[in-house]
């Protein structure tokens, strides 16, 4: 069996009291063939972060704690440390008082926002790294609503909330850009091979906001006759994650199936190179199961003249 460990924050990890340095940055992999499970234990360099022992036993996989996330690699596991956010100390990143509601947004071991209003009150733990927030009101089809803006670098961790009767939180996504003049709307930039941008123009209706429009646009220099065959399933990939039309991707052969082809492949959430002891042609899909569980499948993608001419489900791996 074959682990890989990951910590999305400064920290070294041992192995069975093993030193084996930083698992930040990179991955540190572990070949394991004994009889009882190896234990873990991951040292937080960072006063912010919490530090992790685990015993990898059936246990751990079913039950992860809730900041490790386990991928099953089918014949290994990735498993991430995730950050808590949790910073010591108290303080008011912003707070505004208006005359239905007082919304605060601090500090208190981690990042809160809570909510008052003459009827209700709502509190709620984020887990983003803030640096700043502000706090707005705006008018959608003529409701009035609430956001509230934690600001990390380039990207917002916005939150919009209905006041009107219970303080009702409808919507909690990370952006790069978004507006409340004239409409609602918010772009997402992606880091993937064609540089995608997803706009979206919301309205509000029956106490929920819901997509009215959506546009997806890629990098301008984008071309797939300057891709190398290995990299075009994951763009086709990529594209299909994010909505855009993926027929340029295609050849004749499958191009008439492209109907059945989502269903085929199924919800998956992201897609990377395989691990080093799975064949290095297959192209792997990660699923979702539940909450901090994640598995992966493998296909293998015919690509001929830079269309892809098939794609085949791996039902079992060879190691």
């Amino acid at each position: 069996m074959y682990y890989y460990f990951y910590a999305d924050f400064p920290s070294v990890i041992k192995i069975n009291g093993i030193y084996y340095g930083s698992c930040h940055g990179l991955v540190k992999k572990l070949g394991y063939e004994g009889d009882a499970p190896p234990f873990i234990e991951l040292y937080s360099l960072t006063p912010d972060e919490k530090s992790a022992f685990i015993l990898l036993n059936k246990n751990f996989f079913d039950n992860p704690p809730e900041n490790v996330a386990i991928t099953d690699l089918s014949g290994g596991y990735l498993i991430r440390f995730k950050p808590c956010f949790i910073k010591a100390g108290f303080e008011i990143l912003a707070q505004k008082k208006h005359p239905y509601a007082v919304v605060t947004v601090f500090n208190d071991n981690g990042l809160n926002i809570s909510i008052e209003t003459p009827n209700d009150f709502y509190t709620e733990r984020v887990k983003f790294d803030a640096k700043s927030a502000e706090i707005k009101e705006f008018n959608l089809n003529g409701t009035p609503l609430l956001a509230v803006e934690i600001f990390k670098q380039d990207k917002t961790l916005l939150c919009i909330f209905d006041v009107n009767d219970k303080v009702k939180k409808i919507f909690s996504r990370t952006v790069n850009e978004y507006s409340f003049s004239d409409t609602f709307s918010t772009t997402e930039t992606f880091l993937d091979v064609q540089k995608h941008s997803l706009s979206i123009v919301w309205e509000y209706d029956k106490n929920c906001l819901k997509e009215k429009s959506r546009s997806i646009t890629c990098a301008k220099e984008f071309d797939l006759n300057n891709l190398n065959e290995h990299v075009i399933p994951y763009a086709f990939l990529e594209s299909l994650l994010v909505g855009d039309n993926v027929e340029c991707f295609l050849g004749d052969e499958i191009k008439q199936n492209l109907a059945v082809l989502p269903e085929y492949l199924g919800n998956f959430i992201g897609v990377f190179p395989p691990p080093d002891f799975i064949e290095q042609q297959l192209v792997g899909l990660v699923y979702k199961q539940k909450e901090n569980v994640y598995s992966v499948k493998y296909f293998n993608f015919t690509v001929k003249d830079k269309k892809i001419i098939n794609v085949d489900k791996i039902e079992k791996t060879r190691s």
